[in-house]
């Protein structure tokens, strides 16, 4: 006797998803002084993810996302001259940009 059919279909496999934000993204994200505190906290817990890149975020580097944002003169001095213990951000950025173009 034939098995009886399974009343699922296949399922197949959605769409990939967009990676969610890290926190550094979402803080540069945000706008005007909530953008600068939020930064700030970040880099105070860790001030190495200024020059870590947003892997899956077209490896974009956080001072490069801050220019394409149009943050504020305060966000982009952190991110380009980190707290001590940073690192400087690798320079050139993922736009050709130089350290003197942005400073």
């Amino acid at each position: 006797t034939p098995r009886a059919q399974s009343a699922r279909t296949p399922q197949c496999p959605g769409a990939p998803k967009k990676a969610s934000m890290p926190p550094l993204m979402k803080a540069l994200h945000a706008q005007g002084h909530a953008c600068l505190s939020a930064v700030s906290a970040i880099l105070e817990l860790d001030p190495a993810v200024a020059s870590e890149p947003f892997w899956d975020h077209d490896m974009e580097t956080p001072l490069s996302c801050a220019l394409r944002l149009g943050c504020s003169p305060g966000v982009i001095s952190l991110l380009a001259f980190p707290p001590e213990g940073g690192e400087l951000p690798p320079f050139p950025d993922l736009l050709r940009r130089s350290r003197h173009d942005v400073s």
